[in-house]
C-alpha cells in the first residue's frame, strides 16, 4: 500500500507539472494562435488551423444547442457557433487564451451568449448532461493520457448529444515540422556544447520538445 500511494503521488505531481508547462506554453503563444486564425493570415500553420476548423464545423449537426468548446484557445470556433444559434462555453486551461478570446469577441453583438472560463479538461466544473455539443479540438495530445478527459466528455454531454474530438497523428504537417525543428535545435545545442558555449534550457518542457 505504501508503494502504491507513493506511485500515485508521483504521478499526480508529474501530471501537475505537465499541466503547468502546457499552461505556460499556451499563455506565451496565445497571440500567435489568434493571429494564425485571422482572416488573410498566411503560412502552413494558418492553413492547417483554418482547414481543421472548417472540417470540424462541417461535421456538426444542427441544432448545436449548448456547446462546450474545451481548449477553445482564442475563440477560433465561437463566432461560427454563434451564427448557428449556439450558446457557447469557451473553456481553456490557459488564462491568456481566454483573455484573447474575450478581447476578440468583446464587440460581437451576441457576446452575451458566450461564457468564458479557465478550466481543466480532466476536471470540468459542469453537471452531467449539461451540453448538447462538445468540442475537444487539439487537446488530448497535451494530456498524460486521454482516459480522464474522455470520461469527462461522456459525463457532461447529454444522451444523444454530439462530441467531436481531434488530435494530430504522427504524419500531420505540424508534427513533421515540429520534428524537423526539434532535430535542428538539438543539433545546434549539441554543437555549441561541444565547443564550450553554454546553452540555456527552454523555459517550458513543451518548447520544441528539447
Amino acid at each position: 500500500p505504501g508503494c502504491s500511494d507513493h506511485g500515485t503521488m508521483t504521478e499526480t505531481v508529474l501530471n501537475q507539472r505537465t499541466k503547468a508547462a502546457v499552461r505556460t506554453y499556451f499563455d506565451q503563444d496565445a497571440a500567435g494562435y489568434r493571429n494564425a486564425y485571422a482572416a488573410g493570415a498566411s503560412g502552413t500553420r494558418s492553413e492547417i488551423f483554418r482547414a481543421r476548423r472548417q472540417l470540424v464545423l462541417a461535421s456538426l449537426v444542427d441544432p448545436v444547442g449548448r456547446v462546450l468548446d474545451i481548449g477553445s484557445g482564442p475563440g477560433a470556433f465561437t463566432e461560427a457557433l454563434l451564427a448557428r444559434g449556439a450558446e457557447v462555453w469557451s473553456v481553456d486551461l490557459s488564462t491568456e487564451m481566454i483573455r484573447q478570446a474575450q478581447d476578440h469577441l468583446a464587440t460581437h453583438p451576441e457576446v452575451h451568449r458566450v461564457h468564458f472560463q479557465v478550466a481543466d479538461a480532466e476536471d470540468l466544473p459542469f453537471g452531467p448532461g449539461m451540453f448538447d455539443t462538445v468540442l475537444c479540438i487539439g487537446v488530448l495530445q497535451y494530456l498524460a493520457g486521454p482516459d480522464h478527459a474522455l470520461r469527462e466528455l461522456g459525463r457532461i454531454v447529454r444522451v444523444g448529444g454530439q462530441v467531436i474530438v481531434s488530435f494530430p497523428n504522427r504524419s500531420s504537417p505540424l508534427n513533421l515540422m515540429l520534428r524537423v525543428a526539434t532535430r535542428t535545435v538539438r543539433s545546434g545545442h549539441n554543437l555549441l556544447r561541444r565547443v564550450g558555449v553554454p546553452v540555456k534550457t527552454p523555459g517550458t518542457p513543451l518548447t520544441l520538445r528539447v
